[in-house]
């Protein structure tokens, strides 16, 4: 039996115009099995959004586990090798993306509410260093491409890198965004494959009040510089 599409029902105090969700993730992301592409476009049709981009997690980078080892949840997919798994202290790669279940995916909620705008997409990490495994994934079509930095150099291990979350006991908090700011400035001044730029403040999210006061001003004249290279991506089109 075919089931019925839904369309808006907004409630009567969302504000009539609201900006599309153009970065999100579901199922599809290996790090994200809480996540619900149906879900998540039901709840957008009832606060009134008018699009959502499921912009699904694809790395590519190999990283050096933390102190004490892996300690993730066990619903996160992907490879570690030795030892495996949870509590080990092997390199670990996230799951690939199932192009084509998500892709299936895509088209079910299309159809399924077809008042709301779904735009498939993908996040992808550190483009410019993966150049031939991004045009391999891109090569099968999608609407946003989101490029981002979730890497720092290990520098405990030179030419080996970490999860930024996991590189802080090696940077002072605001030697960690600088870093991190130096990695997007590189992917930004590349001709890497994406057409927006993910979280600028990643290395911000375990930010503490013991790591003092917001350290933008410190970065400012770096943050700057970097927004200028996406300025000109964005008139150059390239």
């Amino acid at each position: 039996m075919t089931e019925p599409s839904i369309t808006s029902a907004a409630p009567a105090n969302t504000p009539t115009s609201l900006p599309a969700d153009d970065h999100t993730h579901s199922q599809f992301s290996w790090d994200s099995f809480h996540g619900n592409m149906r879900a998540s476009c039901e709840h957008a049709l009832a606060i009134g959004l008018p699009a959502l981009s499921f912009t699904e997690h694809v790395d590519f980078t190999v990283w050096n586990a933390p102190p004490g080892g892996w300690a993730w949840d066990e619903g996160i997919r992907g490879s570690y090798d030795d030892p495996i798994g949870p509590g080990g202290h092997g390199h670990f790669m996230g799951a690939p993306l199932e192009v084509d279940a998500y892709q299936a995916a895509i088209d079910d909620c299309r159809h399924r509410f077809p008042d709301l705008t779904i735009r498939s997409g993908v996040e992808m990490s550190e483009v410019h260093w993966h150049t031939d495994a991004v045009r391999d994934v891109l090569s099968r079509g999608f609407d946003r491409i989101v490029g981002s930095i979730h890497t720092l150099e290990d520098t405990r291990a030179p030419g080996e890198h970490l999860l930024v979350d996991h590189a802080k006991d090696q940077h002072s908090p605001v030697g960690l965004l600088s870093a991190y700011l130096r990695q997007v400035e590189s992917m930004v001044a590349s001709d890497g494959p994406f057409e927006v730029l993910g979280h600028i403040d990643f290395s911000l999210r375990h930010w503490t009040p013991d790591d003092g006061p917001s350290p933008w001003g410190q970065v400012e004249e770096q943050t700057r510089h970097v927004l200028e290279g996406v300025a000109l991506l964005i008139i150059t089109g390239e």
